[in-house]
């Protein structure tokens, strides 16, 4: 009989050596295999993330999703559009269609949501992005107790921090929290009496509120880095921000 299995049958010594081999190498590369019990995986999804604070679902709809809906059915990389109006934010994502390049799409889709002149002027700017891939959850912890929202987040991030120092743990994710927010609110009349608009005090903040690089000084021990630490993060910070000042100092 002719054949690779009847040499191998007459020569069993090549036949072992060659069984050998192969489990060697299967046993070199099975500790550099890499394992996940949920891997991660992309999508040809690119994302559509808009701010509207104040809004109703509703008012969310016709005013951010519907203009962004009629933008992106006329692309032609895009294969289904999927939206969710939530109060105060929008969420789009445009599937593309298979074997499209992701990038190509995100530009087109980006180009698309510029071209919009349709959303309120107290939107927010579109945060567009690609889908940077998804994670199914090894085991969810839930943090409750006696204590209000934010004393709630800094024990979760606590915890978050220390897992992360595990050495067995590479990803935690911190869900259901909401990003802070600080309300600045002024009286009508205080404002008529000083002689002020609501575009003062914002401009006020904005200008008062930045950490700004100013530059680095050489020398011999080293550069040295110049920046103004302005950056506030707590109420009672912004509350001290000067708004107006008269020749006397006050």
């Amino acid at each position: 009989m002719k054949g690779t299995i009847a040499w191998f049958a007459r020569n069993s010594v090549a036949a072992n050596l060659l069984m050998i081999a192969v489990v060697s190498v299967g046993l070199l590369v099975a500790r550099s295999i890499r394992q996940e019990i949920y891997p991660t995986f992309t999508l040809d999804v690119v994302e559509i993330d808009m701010d509207y604070r104040g809004a109703s679902p509703e008012e969310v709809e016709h005013s951010i999703i519907q203009p962004i809906e009629a933008e992106l059915r006329g692309i032609d990389t895009v294969r289904t559009v999927k939206s969710i109006a939530r109060e105060g934010r929008a969420f789009v994502s445009a599937e593309l269609v298979p074997g499209m390049d992701r990038n190509r799409g995100l530009q087109e889709i980006t180009a698309a949501v510029q071209r919009i002149r349709l959303f309120p002027d107290e939107a927010e700017a579109s945060e567009v992005s690609l889908d940077m891939g998804r994670r199914r959850g090894v085991m969810y912890l839930n943090v409750y107790g006696d204590l209000d929202q934010h004393g709630l987040v800094d024990f979760a991030r606590q915890l978050q921090e220390s897992m992360m120092a595990e050495p067995e743990i590479s990803v935690v994710e911190l869900r259901g929290v909401r990003r802070p927010e600080i309300h600045v609110e002024i009286p009508r009349e205080r404002l008529r009496s000083l002689g002020l608009r609501l575009e003062d005090i914002a401009r006020a903040i904005d200008s008062s509120a930045l950490d700004v690089p100013a530059g680095t000084i050489r020398t011999a021990g080293g550069d040295i880095m110049l920046r103004t630490t302005e950056r506030r993060d707590l109420a009672k910070e912004f509350a001290e921000i000067e708004v107006i000042s008269r020749r006397d100092g006050s």
